[in-house]
């Protein structure tokens, strides 16, 4: 289920209504897990630590030559809410091997992940599943605040893992959903995510703009039904199917950036 907040929109006096992706119940206490983490299902966002932390593939091997350097030590830092979050345990073991270190939590916005992640080192590679838990207003009534906000808490979180040691980042863009792709008990819901087309808006904008950022398309990949249990949270198909998304994109970036430097030695 989705929780609405309202809060004041600093500067400017007006209310505006904050979606918030974390389900409303308190969590169940916690519990020791023995077994590797899945695909979590309604409500098993809450046990996140478990997703956050699940148990990693082996062996870990480096790439070689014919791929990009930040690509080579095959390692990846993760900044989630709890969409990406759900593929996390899919996302570990698939081959080849990338060691995986994640951050986050649901509900996460954009500059609350700076301090998720905490005083770590970024890896070279940094995928980055952030954007639900934005602020909006229908209508794109002030439209050019809000867009200005989204832009600079963006290019802050980049700034931030740039100076943690990324190279690379691979940003996730968000699910539209639609009446076609959404389970037919969800339908009650779309009318609250209107803005995530404002957010793809934003983050294809952003990836125009620099040199060092790729789009992962989900919300491309996602135009079919029987991918989430709700309008956004992934079933294990769905969870497969970003996977495939995130690597095919890091894969293709990798080989076009070498084949940007051949040509450039020529």
């Amino acid at each position: 289920m989705w929780g609405w907040l309202v809060a004041a929109a600093p500067r400017r006096g007006y209310l505006v209504r904050v979606f918030a992706d974390a389900p409303p119940a308190p969590p169940p206490p916690p519990a020791r897990v023995h077994a590797a983490a899945h695909t979590p299902g309604p409500g098993g966002y809450w046990n996140y630590q478990t997703l956050l932390h699940g148990p990693q593939c082996k062996p870990h091997r480096r790439g070689g030559k014919d791929v990009a350097p930040w690509a080579r030590p095959r390692r990846m830092s993760v900044l989630t809410d709890s969409v990406l979050l759900g593929s996390l345990p899919t996302l570990r073991p698939a081959r080849p091997c990338w060691r995986v270190a994640a951050y986050g939590r649901p509900g996460v916005s954009i500059p609350d992940a700076t301090k998720e992640f905490g005083k770590h080192r970024a890896a070279p590679l940094v995928v980055i599943g952030l954007g639900y838990n934005s602020n909006w207003e229908r209508g794109r009534k002030h439209f050019g605040f809000w867009a200005h906000r989204f832009d600079r808490d963006a290019k802050r979180l980049l700034a931030t893992l740039r100076r943690r040691g990324a190279k690379q980042f691979v940003w996730v863009t968000v699910r539209q959903p639609t009446k076609r792709t959404a389970p037919r008990s969800s339908w009650g819901d779309l009318p609250l995510v209107y803005y995530l087309r404002y957010v793809n808006e934003r983050l294809r904008l952003l990836d125009r703009a620099r040199d060092d950022l790729v789009l992962a398309d989900w919300n491309r990949a996602s135009r079919r039904p029987g991918l989430t249990y709700d309008t956004l949270h992934v079933k294990p198909r769905g969870a497969k199917v970003m996977v495939r998304t995130i690597r095919a994109t890091i894969n293709a970036e990798s080989r076009r950036q070498v084949q940007q430097q051949a040509r450039a030695q020529r």
